[in-house]
Protein backbone atom coordinates (compact mmCIF):
# COMPACT_ATOMS: atom_id res chain seq x y z
CA UNK A 1 0.00 0.00 0.00
CA UNK A 2 2.70 2.51 0.72
CA UNK A 3 4.25 2.28 -2.66
CA UNK A 4 1.48 2.71 -4.67
CA UNK A 5 0.60 5.68 -2.33
CA UNK A 6 4.47 6.85 -2.95
CA UNK A 7 3.58 6.20 -7.18
CA UNK A 8 0.24 7.87 -6.84
CA UNK A 9 2.01 11.00 -4.90
CA UNK A 10 4.72 11.24 -7.81
CA UNK A 11 2.48 10.90 -10.30
CA UNK A 12 0.19 14.18 -9.47
CA UNK A 13 3.75 15.74 -8.44
CA UNK A 14 5.37 15.55 -12.04
CA UNK A 15 2.12 16.28 -13.68
CA UNK A 16 2.34 19.42 -11.62
CA UNK A 17 5.83 20.28 -12.55
CA UNK A 18 5.19 19.41 -16.11
CA UNK A 19 2.50 21.87 -15.72
CA UNK A 20 4.32 24.70 -14.28
CA UNK A 21 7.10 24.74 -16.27
CA UNK A 22 5.46 24.02 -19.76
CA UNK A 23 1.90 25.74 -19.42
CA UNK A 24 -1.42 25.05 -19.37
CA UNK A 25 -2.79 24.16 -22.81
CA UNK A 26 -4.63 27.08 -24.19
CA UNK A 27 -8.14 27.07 -25.19
CA UNK A 28 -7.73 28.91 -28.24
CA UNK A 29 -6.75 28.54 -31.29
CA UNK A 30 -2.64 28.43 -32.52
CA UNK A 31 -2.18 31.20 -34.82
CA UNK A 32 -1.15 30.67 -38.58
CA UNK A 33 -2.59 29.22 -41.65
CA UNK A 34 -5.52 26.70 -41.53
CA UNK A 35 -4.06 23.14 -43.16
CA UNK A 36 -6.20 22.60 -46.55
CA UNK A 37 -7.11 19.74 -48.53
CA UNK A 38 -4.33 18.89 -51.46
CA UNK A 39 -5.00 19.96 -54.79
CA UNK A 40 -6.78 17.21 -56.69
CA UNK A 41 -4.93 17.69 -59.75
CA UNK A 42 -1.39 17.36 -58.00
CA UNK A 43 0.39 13.99 -56.67
CA UNK A 44 -1.65 11.86 -54.89
CA UNK A 45 -1.13 11.80 -51.16
CA UNK A 46 1.15 9.68 -50.06
CA UNK A 47 3.68 10.12 -53.43
CA UNK A 48 7.04 11.14 -52.69
CA UNK A 49 9.13 12.83 -55.35
CA UNK A 50 12.61 12.37 -54.91
CA UNK A 51 15.46 14.51 -57.30
CA UNK A 52 18.78 13.58 -57.47
CA UNK A 53 21.93 15.33 -59.59
CA UNK A 54 23.38 13.52 -62.70
CA UNK A 55 27.03 14.26 -60.91
CA UNK A 56 25.72 12.40 -57.42
CA UNK A 57 24.39 9.49 -59.85
CA UNK A 58 27.69 9.84 -61.76
CA UNK A 59 29.84 9.55 -58.70
CA UNK A 60 28.29 7.03 -56.53
CA UNK A 61 28.20 4.55 -59.90
CA UNK A 62 31.74 5.15 -60.40
CA UNK A 63 32.07 4.36 -56.85
CA UNK A 64 30.41 1.38 -57.01
CA UNK A 65 31.93 -0.03 -60.23
CA UNK A 66 35.48 0.73 -59.59
CA UNK A 67 35.51 -0.88 -56.81
CA UNK A 68 33.89 -4.09 -58.41
CA UNK A 69 36.04 -4.17 -61.20
CA UNK A 70 39.33 -4.11 -58.99
CA UNK A 71 37.74 -7.12 -56.55
CA UNK A 72 37.57 -8.78 -60.09
CA UNK A 73 40.82 -7.80 -61.37
CA UNK A 74 42.54 -8.90 -58.08
CA UNK A 75 40.43 -12.05 -58.01
CA UNK A 76 41.37 -13.00 -61.54
CA UNK A 77 45.10 -12.30 -60.94
CA UNK A 78 44.85 -14.62 -57.56
CA UNK A 79 43.19 -17.53 -59.97
CA UNK A 80 45.81 -17.24 -62.95
CA UNK A 81 48.34 -17.38 -60.14
CA UNK A 82 46.88 -20.25 -58.27
CA UNK A 83 46.22 -22.12 -61.84
CA UNK A 84 49.94 -21.64 -62.81
CA UNK A 85 51.39 -22.92 -59.30
CA UNK A 86 49.27 -26.41 -59.71
CA UNK A 87 49.62 -26.73 -63.29
CA UNK A 88 53.55 -26.53 -62.92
Amino acid sequence: MRYVIILFLGALLGGGAAVFFMGAPRARSAPGVQVKAPDPKGDPPGTVVVSLDQGFVDAVLATTFSGWAHRRSISADSTQQTMTETHS
